[in-house]
């Protein structure tokens, strides 16, 4: 009993500092309700002082309820609500279907964004706890404002017994929510300021009030309600809680004025051991204001206690406020981003590595306007720990567009994928406008950084005969649609009538005309993603240029360039089974679309998840199945396996791209059991490594591997559009069929291909190219063949496979297939195309990038083998192993090679007109070697004597060979700036030198510790070291 006051007065301690404090309790042990109560259900009694729930559906109900709307549970101002229940776990366990067990609720509608825009929707509060496995469960608070609803998840909890346990909790009006567990605080958040509104359903104990009721499985002995009477004038604080160190931090205080009379109000805040200058506002009744102040520029990193009061000068009336805010550091525009490609515990991304996740902030503003403090405090959230947002548009997924602008089949039906009519001029403007609305109501928030106009869209995109499409064709071509142009693909060709007999298509060919036309801007897609981005970023006002807009999956389209033109950035999901090198095809494929569409920026996602079936088919029965078969024996999706993870970053990050990214939250960061996840958290290794990719190559390598470039193309393989719309459809995004089995192919045989399209060739990129290889190029556009004949007349090489289109005669034919296959042509052309950089193994795969003559040699060992994890299933072979091989490089004038990864000189021989040197791999992991004309020798820091924490401090890197001349090369270094305290000054990190020569401005906090500031400057090529020591005043 004493455990249970202590839980009460502490509760009512959360919620001090006003009059007297409503409370409502419910004893169960005295029978004493404060509301007439009613049975709900078949199950409800009370035995033993305890309210007995259970044993129904989530679809019947179970508890018990006020006879009448419970206005009484009107709070007006802050509110606590606190329950002592235990589970029935041997009954939990019985019933998977229970994810979610409501304990209390007056609010009915439970999950934002609630589509529904009635105060009824928006008003009371609940409390419920989502299962995340056996013994773990969330809690979750969700409560409405009236015109919109909130909700707040808490981290896990453990509750593995069937004894009492207390849950609380805490709404406070300034804009906070804590929730406590059994006495220990759990979570403290940020949420949007103001009033709950007043519940329009009845109280309803062990179940929600409303179907499906989700009743509770188990007791509950005590519920009670605190909701203390809010004093004349309050104090509340503004949307924004968390900065960044270099903006303008705009901070603002609500002042309620609770009386019926109009308030002079004079409000004073102080932070860091400042005093801002007062503010005085006049408050009418019953009416709030904000007081704005600007908070002192640059602070340094970390957490302030913000303190303010508001008197009156015409009543006795005065308020205080204690709250924090939190300062981070601006981002380090050289870093490599890690994306997390779905949305998650920001604290736990952080501490994995990631820098940005998605979040759908602009669902709310969809039929509305939203709420900006919503919003913000998801910013808020994120930014604490960070991490920065890419807000998704999910207008294509939803029915509020579905329902009114699906596209229609020749016959006036719906598809059955419905997907939307994007040329439809009231969609598109319905569109623009919620982008509109979206980024001007958050997008000054320094948290967001990035705009996806939509996601998975085109892959159920088919023609629209709804008529805005015909009317745009027409309108380019001066045709109709061809008869025979039913969908997204093309007939048989033996059902279209005179296509020819060889294959050869005629550029005015009807058919192949609109198909041109239909998958560049022809089905709207293309269109209204630059209007969507074009409308965000006139929302987004003066911060247009620093939100990076993308669509994906960027190349899941066949190989025409277009998909994705005129946004900043690509990007393009894919899985690493059966061989992860197929993530470097992948990357190749986007290279090339960009290619056509400008030049765009790359981002790459690889799945964090598998499918199940193939690599451990749920059907098949092995003698040995792994573990985690017995926990998740339905499991659809589970983790990468760590090895192949560690491969496929390898394997990107061998291309230059602009940002790295993984989907997969659930399989990859933490256990997610709730029913509408699918992703199980099956292999924790997988977690383990990729912390550790982080930490030893994205983060000390990033800066260099964005910067370096790609080499003009030596090997290309050809994506040829025909064939792609006429016969074998090709990879289309996924990475299988005969053109991305060729890619993988030469990336084996030491060929480092790159991908081409049919327009490369009309734009005359076939100049640098040796070897032109043309898989599933049965069907080719009449021109691409007759530039394929220029190109053998110039002395260009050809290879072909079983399905070339017989106008074209191979210089060489291959048969698709793994290392043996590999082998085999590495030694057929071996000296006919020799490899600039190769491995002499088939199982590494390597690839060249270069700055200057500076050669960037990527070698990626691809030998596996099969463990305990799903190689028992004989499909994936999962775990990296040994292997060791010589490495070639043919060129003699090299002087230096450095491993990146151990930061350090390696032994070379020159055997003829080549660089030889041995790879020892001890799994299947990469390695990244320079090769350099120049050895380094020393790398130098210059910086001023002295300095004051109000100026710039300006830094001067160089890296130098033996005769003091800048290193041709673009070289990573780490930079690390101690002041006294050995507090680490912003600025520190890894960076990039180009050509030996770096300037660096470091911007001190306005508040860091002065005196003797340690530089240290590390190269990370030749492992070497510099230091210099600066005084700050």
């Amino acid at each position: 009993m004493k455990k249970t006051k202590f839980f009460l007065v502490l509760a009512a301690a959360l919620l001090a500092g006003y009059g007297y404090a409503a409370e409502m309790v419910w004893d169960f042990s005295k029978n004493s309700y404060p509301l007439e109560m009613m049975k709900n259900g078949k199950s409800s009694s009370v035995q033993n002082g305890l309210l007995m729930v259970g044993g129904g559906s989530n679809t019947s109900p179970e508890g018990i309820r006020s006879k009448e709307i419970a206005k009484e549970l009107s709070p007006e101002g802050d509110l606590s609500i606190t329950i002592r229940f235990k589970l029935d776990n041997a009954q939990l366990d019985k019933m998977p279907q229970k994810t979610l067990l409501m304990l209390a609720d007056c609010k009915g509608e439970l999950w934002p964004p609630v589509s529904r825009k009635d105060a009824v929707a928006h008003s009371g509060f609940g409390v419920g706890i989502y299962r995340k496995s056996n013994r773990t469960w969330d809690p979750n608070f969700f409560f409405g404002y009236g015109d919109h609803s909130y909700s707040v998840i808490a981290p896990s909890i453990e509750i593995p017994d069937e004894n009492l346990h207390t849950l609380t909790c805490c709404y406070f009006m300034r804009g906070e929510v804590q929730i406590l567990f059994d006495g220990r605080l759990i979570l403290t958040k940020s949420v949007p300021a103001g009033k709950i509104a007043s519940p329009k359903y009845p109280f309803f104990i062990g179940e929600r009030a409303s179907a499906s009721f989700w009743c509770l499985e188990g007791a509950i002995a005590e519920v009670r309600v605190d909701m203390p009477k809010p004093a004349p004038l309050t104090m509340v604080t503004g949307a924004r809680n968390v900065f960044e160190r270099t903006e303008t931090m705009n901070y603002h205080v609500k002042i309620l004025n609770q009386t019926g009379e109009k308030a002079t109000v004079q409000v004073k805040l102080a932070i860091a051991g400042q005093n801002l200058n007062p503010v005085t506002l006049e408050i009418p009744k019953y009416s709030t204001e904000k007081a704005a102040f600007v908070l002192p520029d640059r602070l340094r990193p970390g957490k302030y206690i913000v303190t303010a009061s508001a008197k009156s000068t015409n009543m006795a009336d005065e308020a205080k406020m204690s709250t924090e805010i939190v300062v981070v550091a601006e981002e380090n525009p050289e870093a490599m981003p890690v994306f997390m490609w779905q949305g998650g515990d920001p604290k736990l991304l952080a501490e994995m590595g990631f820098t940005a996740q998605i979040a759908t902030l602009s669902d709310a503003y969809v039929t509305g306007n939203g709420n900006p403090e919503a919003s913000y405090a998801v910013l808020d959230d994120n930014l604490r720990y960070g991490i920065r947002l890419a807000d998704l548009l999910r207008h294509a997924q939803i029915n509020v567009f579905l329902d009114r602008f699906s596209r229609v089949n020749r016959q006036g039906k719906v598809y059955p994928r419905r997907n939307l009519d994007a040329s439809n001029p009231e969609l598109r403007k319905m569109a623009s406008e919620v982008a509109t609305r979206a980024a001007a109501a958050y997008g000054d928030h320094p948290g967001l950084t990035m705009l996806m106009v939509s996601t998975e869209i085109r892959d159920g995109s088919q023609i629209a005969f709804n008529g805005t499409e015909a009317a745009e064709y027409r309108k380019f071509s001066g045709k109709d649609i061809p008869d025979n142009a039913l969908g997204r693909s093309a007939p048989p060709v033996e059902e279209i009538a005179g296509f020819p007999a060889l294959g050869n298509l005629d550029p005015e060919m009807p058919l192949y005309g609109f198909f041109r036309w239909w998958w560049v801007d022809g089905d709207g897609w293309n269109p209204l993603h630059r209007l969507v981005q074009e409308s965000y970023r006139k929302g987004l006002g003066k911060r247009a240029d620093q939100v990076l807009t993308f669509f994906d999956p960027s190349v899941r389209v066949p190989p025409i360039f277009g998909s994705g033109a005129g946004l900043d950035m690509l990007n393009q999901w894919t899985y690493s089974y059966p061989s992860p090198i197929k993530i470097a095809t992948a990357v190749d494929e986007q290279r090339a679309m960009a290619r056509g569409n400008g030049g765009q920026k790359l981002m790459k996602t690889v799945q964090a998840i598998w499918y199940r079936d193939p690599p451990a088919p749920k059907n098949k029965q092995v003698a040995n199945p792994p573990a985690w078969v017995k926990e998740y024996p339905d499991a659809a999706y589970i983790t990468i396996a760590p090895d192949h993870l560690q491969e496929s970053v390898w394997s990107e990050i061998s291309r230059r791209l602009d940002m790295l990214s993984f989907h997969g939250y659930g399989s990859l960061v933490d256990r997610d059991d709730r029913s509408w996840n699918s992703y199980r958290f099956t292999n924790p290794e997988s977690k383990v490594m990729f912390k550790k990719l982080v930490d030893t190559l994205i983060r000390p390598l990033g800066p260099v591997l964005k910067l370096v470039p790609e080499r003009p193309m030596r090997t290309a393989v050809l994506y040829t559009l025909g064939s792609n719309l006429f016969g074998s459809t090709g990879s289309w995004g996924w990475t299988w069929g005969a053109d991305a089995e060729m890619h993988q192919l030469l990336q084996r045989a030491q060929l480092d291909p790159g991908v081409i399209f049919d327009e490369d060739i009309f734009a005359g990129r076939l100049a640098s190219v040796k070897l032109l290889a043309l898989p599933n190029c049965a069907i080719m556009d009449q021109r691409v063949i007759e530039a394929i004949w220029k190109f053998q007349d110039a002395g260009g090489l050809v290879i072909g496979d079983g399905d070339l289109n017989p106008l074209i005669l191979p210089d060489f034919t291959v048969e698709y297939g793994g290392v043996e296959e590999a082998k085999a042509l590495y030694q057929k052309l071996g000296a006919v195309v020799p490899s600039y950089f190769a491995a002499i193994s088939p199982e590494v795969a390597t690839h060249v990038r270069s700055w200057k003559k500076s050669d960037y040699l990527f070698a990626i060992n691809d030998h596996r083998g099969f463990g305990d994890y799903v190689g028992m299933y004989g499909y994936a072979a999962e775990v990296g192993l040994p292997l060791q091989c010589k490495a070639k490089l043919a060129r003699t004038d090299v002087k230096a090679i450095y491993d990146l990864m151990q930061h350090k000189e390696i032994p070379f021989a020159k055997q003829g007109n080549q660089c030889t040197w041995d790879i020892n791999f001890t799994t299947n992991d990469g390695r990244l070697y320079l090769a350099m004309p120049q050895k380094i020798a020393k790398v130098t820091v210059d910086a001023p004597t002295e300095t004051t924490l109000d100026k710039t401090l300006e830094l001067t890197i160089q890296v130098l060979d033996a005769r003091n001349k800048p290193v041709d090369a673009i070289l990573p270094i780490e930079i690390r700036i101690h002041a006294p305290d050995d507090s680490e000054i912003v600025g520190s990190g890894y960076y990039a030198v180009t050509d030996g020569y770096k300037k660096l401005t470091i911007l001190p906090s306005c508040n860091d510790v002065p005196g003797e500031w340690k530089i240290e400057v590390s190269d990370l090529a030749a492992g070497l070291t510099t230091s210099k020591t600066v005084t700050v005043k």
